[in-house]
């Protein structure tokens, strides 16, 4: 995507990321079949693959992000209440 937009004549290109804050966020549960197993966000590949479009450096393209709080970890949340 960000290939195709960055030549010259390439075509214009908008990417939307809902709940972006999960790319940097501690880990991830996948659960297998068999096992369950806490992984990095970084070792995954779409993660790779977003953090790579979000660089900026190419043309024709509008990049629009928002952030969710689900996408933290309920330790990571401030808390709005009083204890």
């Amino acid at each position: 995507m960000r290939l195709l937009s960055s030549t010259p004549d390439g075509p214009p290109c908008l990417l939307v990321i809902d709940g972006v804050n999960f790319l940097w966020c501690r880990g991830t549960l996948l659960k297998d079949k068999t096992l369950s197993v806490n992984v990095t966000t970084d070792r995954l590949a779409i993660v790779h693959h977003l953090k790579r479009a979000l660089r900026g450096d190419w043309r024709h393209g509008v990049i629009v992000t928002s952030t969710n709080i689900r996408a933290a970890w309920p330790t990571d949340r401030e808390q709005y209440t009083p204890g």
